[in-house]
């Protein structure tokens, strides 16, 4: 995503700006995979080949599925600020990520759900374009759905690369079973279009959502029809952290627009690469030296990879508060 990227390209300024690596400047190498996943495995062969050291992405859990294994033949690292699929857990690879996986996230979305909203009957849609994703995040939500007493009512799939869809079509199916709210596991363009037929049909409905859907122009493309949207993200966007704060100033003054959280994640990974590619600059070590890096200063804490290179982090779960993104509720358990 532009704003994965941009969170990137601001840590490289940074990085050369105080001298670099060893005194070396870093040179940052952009290619774009269009969410195609043999583009995608070009795109690592291509970056390896031209003598990248490491790869900050993919940025999509389909794209990471399938970029490992070319990953892990070119014995190049992955550092992925946004690939939450459980998926790639728990594997001795050349995977790192610094974001949770899905699962706790949709966990604890559902139980907020049940919880706090009231709500006990859920329908869900689910882009399978992403699927690596969606598709572990709602088993994840619907399991917990039923532990907490609710039932799923209604599922549909649709492929956001077919574009032969309709979202009126898609809404006015998932209202047939009368669900107290609806689970959008879909990019933040297509979450804002399908909120928009929903507000036609019923406004009153509760939307959520996971933290793919909040990652764009959710607010921007929705306008009053996301008024109440609730999504997870795994950083505090209101943190008064003094680091966080003068990054989300930096960002502002170098692309013109206020931060969004794969901006954090991409600024983050690029963190977590630097650190290693200060201890061994061999790309054949880095994957190594990122199993036994210990901890990173990140931007609102520090960032522990284990010994698969995964992390936790809390959950916060956010609320579309007359236009504007509102942390309501922090869970870390």
């Amino acid at each position: 995503s532009q704003a994965a990227r941009n969170g990137t390209i601001l840590a490289v300024e940074k990085l050369n700006l105080s001298g670099g690596i060893n005194g070396r400047q870093v040179e940052l190498l952009i290619f774009d995979d269009e969410n195609d996943q043999n583009k995608v495995r070009e795109g690592v062969k291509f970056l390896s080949n031209a003598g990248a050291a490491g790869i900050i992405g993919p940025i999509t859990s389909q794209m990471s599925v399938a970029a490992v294994p070319e990953a892990n033949q070119q014995k190049i690292v992955l550092v992925s600020p946004t690939s939450s699929t459980v998926n790639l857990t728990g594997k001795t690879d050349h995977f790192f990520r610094t974001i949770s996986t899905c699962e706790a996230n949709a966990r604890r979305l559902a139980i907020y759900a049940t919880e706090k909203l009231g709500a006990k009957r859920f329908s869900i849609l689910q882009d399978t374009s992403n699927i690596a994703f969606t598709q572990p995040w709602q088993h994840c939500f619907a399991g917990q759905i039923e532990l907490s007493g609710g039932e799923i009512v209604a599922k549909e799939q649709y492929d956001s690369l077919e574009k032969s869809y309709s979202f009126l079509n898609l809404a006015e199916k998932l209202l047939r079973q009368d669900p107290d709210a609806i689970l959008v596991l879909t990019n933040s363009i297509d979450a804002a279009m399908f909120s928009q037929q929903i507000e036609k049909l019923v406004p009153d409905i509760h939307l959520l959502g996971s933290d793919w859907s909040s990652s764009g122009n959710l607010i921007q493309y929705g306008g009053r029809s996301v008024e109440g949207f609730t999504f997870t993200t795994n950083l505090d966007m209101d943190s008064n952290a003094p680091s966080f704060t003068r990054f989300k100033e930096d960002y502002l003054a170098r692309f013109g627009e206020p931060v969004m959280f794969p901006s954090v994640l991409a600024y983050e990974a690029s963190l977590t690469f630097f650190k290693a590619l200060s201890k061994n600059q061999d790309p054949a070590q880095m994957a190594k030296v990122l199993t036994s890096i210990g901890k990173i200063e990140g931007l609102q804490g520090e960032i522990v990879l284990d010994s698969y290179g995964d992390i936790v982090r809390s959950t916060y779960i956010n609320e579309v508060k007359n236009g504007k993104r509102v942390c309501i509720f922090e869970s870390t358990e």
